[in-house]
């Protein structure tokens, strides 16, 4: 990869305080809500310094923070995804990525947090045919009757994870809410109580298929699940080309990053 240039996160991580503009601050029980603006880049944190979402405002369907980019080798799975969930709004980023580079998706958001689903439809522009359940992840696949061909996960308490993510249901109730060979995708933090380990044994209980990529100097794993037959890689190479001519996102460098994390051997 191209590490010379800077990437639009360390461009903003660098931007002095007193040069940035704060366009918006909730106060809320145990946490906070802020919107701000630099530079031609509008953000989003949430209870913390990390940055939840990046917005530039003159291409605001493109995806800028690299565990998001990530994320999108999950895509490379399926061909041509039709219904997409994502847990976890945020500043709305897969919701404008993927209304604009692949309008004919049926896009379905979760989100906990009402003021996060006022600030993304107000400040953050995802659009109105977007599909907005108000209701934790947990129980929306719990009692959701819907499927999708691909599911992103990217939820968080106060700059951790919820305890849904380490509980075999959770990941039971993934993988009924997926279409046959759909694909399971999450950002995970790296440290936080050892729950990438717990996530992975609870992960394998119900998914055949584990890969994960960890995010240079960042902390980040991504995490990509499915229960579908293995894609031969000239079929990904193939995916991967049609989305960088599609959205302007190459993925060629990330696909090696990605192992495939092996089944634990059963003792004889």
């Amino acid at each position: 990869m191209n590490t010379d240039a800077a990437s639009p996160l360390e461009i903003v991580e660098s931007i002095p305080p007193d040069c940035i503009d704060v366009l918006l601050q909730i106060e809320q029980d145990q946490s906070w809500i802020r919107v701000s603006e630099a530079r031609g880049i509008r953000w989003l944190q949430i209870g913390g310094e990390s940055v939840q979402s990046l917005m530039a405002i003159d291409a605001p369907a493109k995806l800028l923070l690299p565990n998001h980019i990530a994320m999108l080798f999950g895509s490379l799975l399926i061909d041509e995804p039709e219904d997409v969930l994502c847990m976890g709004l945020g500043g709305g980023c897969f919701e404008r990525f993927f209304a604009e580079y692949y309008p004919h998706c049926r896009l379905t958001s979760v989100e906990s947090n009402t003021e996060v689903i006022s600030v993304a439809r107000d400040y953050f522009g995802i659009p109105l045919e977007v599909n907005v359940a108000s209701a934790r992840a947990e129980y929306f696949i719990e009692t959701s009757s819907d499927r999708f061909d691909l599911i992103f996960c990217d939820i968080f308490e106060h700059e951790n994870h919820p305890e849904c993510l380490v509980e075999n249901t959770f990941y039971r109730h993934s993988s009924r809410c997926l279409k046959p060979g759909g694909v399971l995708v999450l950002n995970i933090l790296q440290g936080l109580d050892n729950k990438l380990f717990r996530i992975l044994k609870s992960l394998r209980m119900s998914f055949a298929s584990v890969y994960l990529c960890t995010i240079d100097n960042r902390g980040n794993v991504i995490v990509v699940a499915s229960n579908g037959k293995d894609v031969p890689s000239t079929e990904i190479l193939r995916r991967t080309k049609n989305l960088a001519e599609n959205s302007g996102v190459d993925m060629t460098d990330w696909i090696d990053r990605f192992a495939l994390v092996p089944e634990k051997r059963q003792s004889v």
